[in-house]
């Protein structure tokens, strides 16, 4: 006996997906948003367990994408953690009117405690709903206010990877997490075991010193997305060292969107709260490096591509 089978529409994302093996950081921005838009559609559908998932998956794409920006390590969950916790502590210290100098350090550890948990906070939401999607004991009021609470902390990542950013480490705690993120943990443990703390220390401030200011520029280079930096001359807050700032390479973003409209009997689409829509990089990409100096910024085309087949 012969089946018939109805062929049924399923709205999907108006945001591709980029291209396998695509791994510039406008390409996991592209995947974030385009999960943004999958979680309005699952919550449409009353899927409560692939809204959880869909989620997360944004939340983890868009610190990815930060990561890449920055050559940072990103490939664990404490990784990503580390993330959100230095963007919450870089915001805090960009609303702070404390300079970042010795006589201010308290105040402004003081002020990063109140402020950071609002970054973090986005990570732990968006991770219970990671944990949701397997053992399921999350209802649905509770996943929408969770799905809220991630929203915001996305609009504030969305906010890094569209500008430079620029953060002051002023405590040994700072750099630990910096050479973590930077790859360079392992590599200041071992100075410590064999040579001891005096020459760890060393290691620490030679890469991040303390009350220098870092900046990660996101146009800078050839935008490759690599980290690095090379130091700068600038005169150091009150009280600090002299100069010294990492500066990173971040790529241009093209915000240019498909112009070729929906065809009129495609099902509508809920909206996605925030973000917005990234266009796949085709350039090749250099590995992240520690300490290298940015080249000077290099001109970027716009280019409209032809509408892809839209994709789950």
């Amino acid at each position: 006996m012969v089946r018939a089978y109805r062929t049924v529409r399923v709205a999907v994302p108006d945001t591709p997906a980029p291209e396998p093996g695509d791994e510039s950081w406008e390409a996991f921005a592209q995947l974030s948003q385009r999960f943004q838009e999958h979680t309005a559609l699952e919550l449409e559908k009353e899927n409560r367990l692939q809204a959880s998932e869909k989620v997360w998956a944004s939340v983890g794409y868009a610190l990815t994408a930060v990561a890449k920006q920055r050559g940072w390590k990103h490939d664990s969950y404490a990784m990503k953690y580390q993330i959100s916790q230095q963007i919450g502590i870089e915001l805090a210290d960009a609303a702070s009117s404390l300079d970042p100098s010795p006589r201010t350090r308290a105040a402004m550890l003081e002020y990063r405690e109140k402020e950071v948990s609002k970054t973090t906070n986005g990570f732990d939401t968006a991770k219970v709903l990671h944990d949701n999607f397997r053992a399921n004991t999350i209802d649905m009021p509770d996943i929408k206010r969770r799905r809220a609470e991630a929203a915001k902390f996305l609009e504030e990542l969305d906010k890094v990877l569209e500008d430079d950013g620029e953060f002051t480490p002023i405590n040994r705690a700072d750099q630990w997490r910096l050479a973590r993120l930077s790859g360079l943990y392992d590599e200041a443990n071992r100075i410590k075991r064999e040579s001891g703390q005096k020459a760890m220390e060393a290691y620490l401030d030679d890469h991040f010193p303390l009350y220098k200011k870092i900046e990660w520029r996101r146009n800078a280079g050839d935008g490759d997305g690599s980290g690095g930096g090379v130091p700068n001359p600038d005169t150091p807050p009150d009280g600090g060292q002299d100069g010294g700032a990492i500066i990173n390479g971040g790529g241009g973003l093209n915000l240019q969107r498909r112009e070729n409209p929906d065809p009129p009997d495609k099902p509508a689409k809920p909206v996605a709260s925030g973000g917005r829509s990234y266009p796949k990089r085709t350039e090749p990409k250099a590995p992240a490096q520690c300490k290298v100096a940015a080249g000077p910024a290099k001109e970027r085309r716009r280019v409209i591509a032809p509408r892809p087949t839209a994709r789950r």
